[in-house]
């Protein structure tokens, strides 16, 4: 039998990280992060709660991904192609660990 507290638990809907605000024809205008919600009652305008935040490429590398993460602090981005239409989302923590070279040296010493 479930108690109340882990029902609630079980219960409790999970927040995308980033819905993303486009036009009729997909062409990314804005975003809007979960956080900014919190701060609106009743109806809104979605212009009136939406961010301007930079987008990726899809050709752009891990290298970029992670220094827009960096500036923008953003739990996810959104992907567009060329014609700024949306693509897709990149989560955050969906990006593989940055690898560390080792030296010569230090891969002998783990041996």
């Amino acid at each position: 039998m479930l108690r109340p507290a882990s029902l609630s638990i079980t219960l409790r809907k999970k927040i995308p990280p980033l819905c993303l605000v486009t036009d009729k024809d997909g062409v990314l205008k804005g975003v809007i992060r979960p956080a900014e919600l919190a701060f609106y009652e009743g109806p809104s305008v979605v212009g009136s709660v939406m961010t301007q935040l930079p987008a990726l490429l899809a050709q752009d590398t891990l290298s970029r991904a992670r220094e827009l993460f960096a500036q923008t602090q953003a739990d996810a981005l959104a992907v567009v192609n060329e014609q700024q239409i949306c693509v897709g989302v990149l989560n955050r923590l969906s990006l593989p660990a940055k690898s560390e070279k080792k030296s010569f040296w230090q891969d002998l010493l783990r041996r």
